[in-house]
């Protein structure tokens, strides 16, 4: 379980637990329910917070899912049913690559799967025991993860029904209900917490049918990813995956159709089929409201889509049991190809940048992280560890004075990752620092970019001078209304842009360093794009846009560049530049590098 480095999330979870638990069940840390982070609370003091000690909850209660998957397929169909979806379950990528994750999500299964074990012992057999216990999981459920209420939902309507225990059953499910609009008045109270919380999906808006082939394709064990193929080549990789994402929709589908075919239980097979379908559906068709697909989400329906899978496997065995069998031995190798190619797929090793950072870096340097948790697990007690300011959602002053005050008094600063693709779109960081620098030095360390900054003595790290005002207008769309060009170990350019005109492309400025006679020495290209991270397609007419670029280059072609040549282009159409107003050769503004 500590083959990998943690990644981002399970970062959060070992900052985030680690906090009085006041704020975490008080909604002051993130917008999860508390119930997985009071056990990791409880969980950290005991066992330590190393990569496995913090990973074992979710693997001990992530595997009871396969004995309740079999419990499940068994009572449904048969015991060859039960064993096939025990083992498919056991041996599903996705269901193993959670359970190696300090996060909640393959406990989440796992609760949801005994909720409907409870519901459906109390529909057989009504006893207030029974409603109790489904009450419990179904709370505990709900108040892990917000999906679990889709789990819920299938065990309300599983268990409804029998008119002995019915009170019980009724008191049940008013306690879930409690416990849910209870957490959900602590959220609302403490909103002022994590309303500012920046939630980047990990894709655009996906699209239903790419939701669809991405839903299929990981739960089958070959994941295309939200994005589907993509303007990825098809390659015979991309058509085995697509193959077995379509093959998979038919045989859950079929084994939908098989299970509700089955009389006397209906019923349940109803229940697990909304189980199954329920969350993807759920998910995608918000997606067009909030951007939040993302299979982890839709984790809590695997087991029942898997008891799905399972059933229409066993359906063969009325054409023939060898033709059963090789369905279910391929179901098996898709899922230990799809384990083995997540096993051996690239991953940052932070442990590798620790080991350099133990190496070179002292107590009075400071380490900028582009996740700052995740950093300080790693890098904690070499030196200080700050959050790498977030530079979308506020100003450009306002990033610059937090970037100066993080920074304090420090000579060295580290870029962990060298760059933030993410939260610092346009490197204003890693812009401003280089103007302030006299060495920096760029390398890759275990799949992470890390950089290594020595700023000069006196360095100017928070809001400069003001720009120099002019008026250059490009194609009607976009106004230069003030700018500022300096030298240091790059050439660092503030640009002040307003929206004049609308457009459906996404524009990007180029800047050339220029030498004496006006040839383009070194270059940078950037996309223009405002605080909330929008493009020019999305910017409305009169919004300001601030950009910090740098152009980089060796040493002595900066100090070759005398001016810099400043212009605009729709990157899809080819290049195409805007014409600049006042006209000028090449539709390109040239500004004089400060002191030439």
């Amino acid at each position: 379980m500590d083959l990998r480095p943690l990644w981002v999330d399970e970062a959060f979870s070992w900052h985030d637990y680690r906090q009085p638990l006041s704020l975490i069940v008080g909604a002051r840390l993130n917008v999860h329910p508390p119930a997985f982070g009071t056990g990791m609370y409880a969980w950290l003091p005991l066992a330590g917070d190393s990569e496995f000690a913090m990973r074992l909850p979710a693997a001990l209660v992530g595997a009871l899912v396969v004995p309740l998957t079999w419990r499940v397929g068994r009572d449904l169909a048969d015991g060859w049913v039960g064993l096939m979806s025990a083992s498919l379950i056991a041996l599903s990528p996705l269901a193993l690559i959670y359970a190696r994750e300090a996060r909640m999500y393959s406990i989440l299964m796992t609760l949801a799967m005994a909720a409907f074990v409870a519901a459906d012992r109390f529909r057989r057999a009504p006893t207030g025991r029974s409603a109790v216990t489904f009450g419990l999981l179904a709370a505990t459920a709900t108040l892990t993860h917000y999906t679990a209420a889709a789990a819920w939902a299938v065990g309300c309507f599983r268990g409804f029904g029998p008119r002995r225990a019915l009170g019980w059953w009724i008191a049940a499910n008013v306690l879930v209900a409690l416990a849910g609009v209870a957490w959900a008045m602590i959220l609302l109270a403490n909103r002022d917490a994590w309303a500012n919380l920046i939630w980047l999906p990990w894709a655009a808006q996906t699209t239903p049918p790419r939701a669809l082939l991405d839903w299929a394709s990981a739960f089958a064990g070959l994941p295309l990813g939200p994005n589907g193929p993509g303007p990825r080549p098809w390659t015979p990789s991309i058509w085995a995956r697509l193959g077995v994402a379509i093959a998979y929709i038919v045989a859950i589908a079929s084994g939908a159709i098989l299970a509700l075919a089955r009389p006397g239980r209906r019923q349940a097979a109803l229940s697990i089929v909304l189980l199954a379908f329920g969350p993807p559906i759920a998910i995608a068709a918000i997606e067009p409201i909030r951007a939040t697909w993302h299979i982890r989400f839709a984790l809590v329906a695997l087991p029942a889509a898997t008891l799905l899978l399972a059933i229409a496997i066993a359906a063969l065995r009325r054409v023939a049991s060898s033709i059963s069998l090789v369905a279910l031995a391929c179901a098996l190798g898709v899922a230990l190809i799809g384990f083995r190619e997540a096993k051996a797929s690239p991953f940052d090793d932070w442990r590798a940048v620790a080991r350099v950072l133990r190496a070179e870096a002292t107590p009075d340097d400071v380490v900028l992280g582009g996740v700052g948790s995740l950093v300080e697990y790693y890098v904690r007690g070499i030196a200080r560890v700050e959050q790498r300011p977030v530079a979308i959602g506020r100003s450009n002053d306002e990033t610059l004075n937090d970037l100066a005050e993080r920074v304090g008094s420090a000579t060295i600063v580290w870029l962990v990752p060298g760059r933030d693709p993410l939260m610092d779109p346009l490197d204003v960081v890693g812009t401003v620092l280089g103007r302030g620098a006299r060495a920096r030095n760029e390398r890759d360390i275990g799949g992470t970019r890390i950089s290594r900054i020595v700023l000069s003595p006196g360095a100017r790290i928070g809001p400069g001078p003001a720009l120099s005002p002019l008026v250059a207008d490009f194609g009607g769309i976009v106004r230069l209304a003030a700018a500022r060009v300096e030298r240091a170990i790059s050439v660092g350019v503030s640009l002040a842009l307003t929206m004049i005109g609308s457009t459906n492309d996404d524009l990007k400025v180029f800047v050339h360093l220029l030498d004496e006679r006006g040839a383009t020495l070194a270059q940078r290209d950037v996309f223009i794009i405002d605080e909330q991270r929008r493009m020019t397609s999305a910017v409305p007419i009169g919004q300001q846009i601030r950009l910090e670029i740098a152009v980089e280059a060796p040493r002595e072609v900066i100090d070759a560049g005398r001016a810099v040549g400043i212009g605009v282009y729709r990157e899809a159409n080819g290049g195409e530049r805007l014409p600049l107003t006042p006209p000028a050769p090449e539709h390109r503004l040239t500004l004089r590098v400060d002191g030439d």
